[in-house]
């Protein structure tokens, strides 16, 4: 059998949520909801010329020509699965890792260290995050390098050289393409006396016991640097990066627990800070999607 070496990107996506769906669900319900969430990432792929090579339990393995197809197949498959609605309370999240170097091709199976980089390199990647190596990075035209940033991991260690760990800003990435937008969208937050409206000119607010945060949470519940949320297109993303997490609760829909991760607000709703909603909150966020008027 002949084998070909040529260099493509190997990228690796790991679902992560899946065990608590089955616990919650019963097997053939979770499965239902893993395949939604994997014919997701596999439209993505398929988007950016890449082929699915391998899928197995709650990974997916995809394979690009060039390593800025990985990149853009990554952002759109954060995209697509924060969207997905949360099951039972229980929302869906990936984690991502890509590489650039050369790959053995052998009847459509992809081997090699290249490969084995990619898979070591999604294991590094948060909830939520796409990380990748400086070899990919490398191939990037400077408008997407500019979109990366090194993070405090040790390398990866190989026989050849010790390969640096990146994080992609995917939601940045994004966000350049609202620059100039005539959106109309906009999300108002309330806490307590004060009420902030987001917009295109407002695109980004804080939330925290941090002093410097757009929003001041007091509850000791809450991180300093508790969640984010960022104007991306026409919608509103809620990241938390918090220890204690956030619960949403939605007014048109069950609540559901965020940690580690990130959402799409939609309609209105609440936001709770390490703790489930009840009526005496005092530290919770009303939002509410609405439209400036033209």
């Amino acid at each position: 059998m002949s084998q070909i070496t040529q260099k493509f990107s190997p990228l690796f996506a790991d679902i992560t949520g899946g065990k608590f769906l089955i616990e919650k669900l019963g097997y053939a319900e979770a499965v239902q909801a893993l395949e939604r969430c994997f014919n997701r990432m596999e439209r993505a792929v398929t988007t950016f010329k890449g082929r699915v090579a391998k899928r197995s339990g709650s990974h997916i393995m995809a394979v690009f020509g060039t390593a800025e197809e990985a990149l853009r197949a990554a952002c759109e498959m954060q995209e697509r699965v924060e969207t997905l609605p949360a099951v039972s309370g229980i929302k869906l999240a990936i984690g991502i890792g890509f590489h650039y170097g050369t790959l053995q091709n052998e009847n459509d199976d992809v081997f090699g260290e290249t490969v084995n980089i990619a898979s070591r390199l999604v294991k590094q990647a948060r909830l939520g995050q796409i990380v990748t190596s400086g070899a990919a990075i490398a191939t990037f035209p400077a408008s997407l390098r500019q979109m990366t940033r090194a993070l405090d991991l040790p390398p990866i260690k190989t026989k050849q050289e010790d390969v640096g760990i990146f994080e992609v800003l995917w939601k940045d990435i994004d966000n350049t393409s609202a620059v100039g937008s005539t959106s109309t969208a906009c999300l108002r937050l309330r806490h307590g006396d004060r009420e902030i409206l987001m917009n295109t000119t407002i695109p980004l607010i804080t939330l925290g016991r941090n002093e410097r945060s757009d929003l001041v949470i007091k509850d000791q519940r809450a991180s300093r640097n508790h969640c984010r949320i960022e104007m991306r297109r026409d919608n509103f993303v809620l990241l938390d990066i918090s220890t204690n997490g956030t619960f949403v609760s939605p007014h048109d829909g069950a609540e559901f627990y965020l940690k580690q991760g990130a959402t799409t607000l939609k309609g209105s709703g609440r936001l709770c800070f390490g703790q489930a909603f009840f009526d005496e909150i005092p530290d919770l966020v009303d939002y509410e999607i609405c439209e400036e008027p033209q």
